[in-house]
């Protein structure tokens, strides 16, 4: 699954970056490194790790929770207990994140190589 959603983040911050070229090169124009700029995308992937853990074990913990408590009681008569597999739930948020940063690296580099002037005189 991590090369399926590593895909889906680098396209996802791609596309933003080439349409903040002029914005990238009004901030290397006033003096940001190509190092700041990098750290700029890559804090982006990173708030989207932190997004998709946030509203990923949420939805997932009500979903259980409904079907445990709701649809298991309505249809069969019975539930069961409720356990959270915590150490499961901590790696997959490390492998998300893990995710989010590496695919940061491709968009953030190529924000920070581009040319000051011809990323100014497209706006």
């Amino acid at each position: 699954w991590m090369p399926v959603g590593l895909v889906g983040v680098v396209a996802t911050l791609v596309t933003p970056v080439r349409g903040r070229r002029a914005d990238f090169g009004v901030l290397r124009a006033i003096g940001d490194t190509r190092l700041q700029i990098a750290a700029i995308i890559v804090g982006e992937a990173a708030g989207m790790g932190v997004a998709g853990c946030l509203v990923g074990t949420g939805a997932g913990y009500a979903l259980a929770l409904l079907l445990i408590r709701v649809i298991n009681k309505q249809s069969f008569g019975w539930t069961i207990h409720l356990l959270s597999p915590w150490p499961h739930i901590g790696t997959s948020v490390m492998l998300v994140m893990v995710t989010a940063l590496l695919a940061g690296i491709y968009p953030g580099y190529a924000a920070s190589r581009l040319p000051i002037a011809e990323a100014v005189r497209t706006e």
